[in-house]
């Protein structure tokens, strides 16, 4: 049975009820400048804390003291923000606006050539064994091969994503096969990530040469290299001549004869044909007009295989 102590108690616990669920909040806005304008340390914390306590307290001592009956009592307004107190936002960056926007997709690359790189190299690209008045160009594993000019040159970084070479011999125009050859041929070529890494491969083979004019094989052996004009084919390209003191087999010791050969570097975009030569014992051309004509047929093959190459690719 209850008591009347028991339904003033009933009635007191539903008005503080009421109050607390109808009292007006302030909105977060208002609530976070107020936090700016405060302190962050722990005792502000408690402080605020307890303020919030005893003003609950307050609110139901109002019924426990027999006022009850008194209205809830609105909170006071809240202040305007001042027009500083966050940041303008346009309407185009509105949650609404950009929470179902699908990424935008990149422009398309204004490229030259957009098709994949190349995952082989073709027969098409190499000179053939006619070309070279050879019987066979054999597939080699030597990769791009320049002289050792002093031990310098592109042997590192940037090296090439796809590579292949073959290698043979070159005969004189119309010389019979089983002639001695004029010298040995490396044909190879190269592709690299990018029309960069492939510009930078061409220009240290050059800083080779210019810095190795005379190396020493010791006992008076000794190598000449320089700079020749290049054909003028594909975007970069290198005319290498190689003076190889001979050996005089008779004597056992060099002689005053040198065997020329050359190398040439043709770059065309990411891409690069390397044309490579060394003396068959101690013969060479006799003038550079023969590589030049091989040159020129690699380079056209080449500039064929990549076609127009993206700049900056």
């Amino acid at each position: 049975m209850s008591t009347e102590l028991d339904r003033t108690l009933s009635r007191l616990y539903d008005a503080l009820g009421t109050e607390t669920r109808y009292a007006p909040l302030p909105p977060p806005e208002a609530l976070r400048r107020r936090g700016d304008r405060r302190t962050r340390t722990r005792a502000t914390l408690l402080v605020a804390a307890a303020a919030v306590l005893v003003a609950g307290v307050a609110v139901g001592g109002n019924e426990l003291l027999g006022r009850g009956d008194s209205p809830v009592q609105p909170a006071p307004p809240i202040p305007a923000p001042s027009p500083t107190a966050s940041p303008s936002v346009s309407p185009s960056a509105s949650p609404s606006a950009t929470s179902t926007k699908s990424p935008a997709t990149p422009a398309s690359p204004t490229t030259v050539n957009a098709d994949a790189p190349p995952t082989s190299i073709p027969d098409s690209v190499f000179l053939t064994a006619a070309e070279v008045n050879d019987q066979a160009l054999t597939d080699s594993d030597q990769g791009l091969k320049f002289p050792e000019l002093c031990g310098k040159g592109p042997v590192g970084d940037p090296r090439p994503e796809l590579v292949r070479a073959r290698s043979g011999f070159i005969h004189g125009p119309g010389a019979p096969l089983e002639n001695v050859p004029d010298a040995t041929v490396h044909h190879a070529v190269g592709r690299f990530v990018s029309t960069a890494r492939a510009q930078a491969w061409l220009l240290d083979l050059e800083d080779a040469v210019l810095t190795c004019p005379t190396m020493s094989t010791g006992n008076g052996g000794r190598t000449l290299y320089r700079l020749l004009d290049p054909p003028a084919i594909g975007d970069q390209a290198l005319f290498i001549e190689e003076k190889v003191r001979a050996y005089d087999n008779g004597k056992e010791k060099y002689s005053d004869n040198y065997a020329v050969v050359y190398t040439v570097a043709i770059r065309h975009g990411d891409s690069v044909t390397v044309i490579e030569t060394e003396p068959f014992e101690d013969f060479g051309f006799t003038g550079p007009e023969r590589m030049r004509q091989l040159a020129t047929i690699a380079g056209d093959r080449l500039v064929a295989w990549r076609g127009a190459v993206a700049a900056g690719s």
